[in-house]
């Protein structure tokens, strides 16, 4: 028997995913596709904390 998935939760009924909204054809999409975001991982990683505060403003 295959696992069952879970019910969707009573606040995401209505919800669409949203790969089903954007036009993955549209050109900043494929741009996005073309960046290599784990170099900004590496540059800006160390500055900038879970909740996007720069670290030189932490208290």
């Amino acid at each position: 028997m295959p696992p069952r998935k879970p019910a969707p939760r009573s606040d995401e009924l209505f919800r669409s995913q949203l790969d089903n909204m954007i036009d993955m054809e549209h050109a900043l999409v494929k741009l996005a596709g073309l960046i290599d975001w784990s170099r900004f991982d590496e540059a800006y990683g160390a500055s900038i904390t879970s909740r996007g505060v720069p670290a030189f403003q932490r208290g």
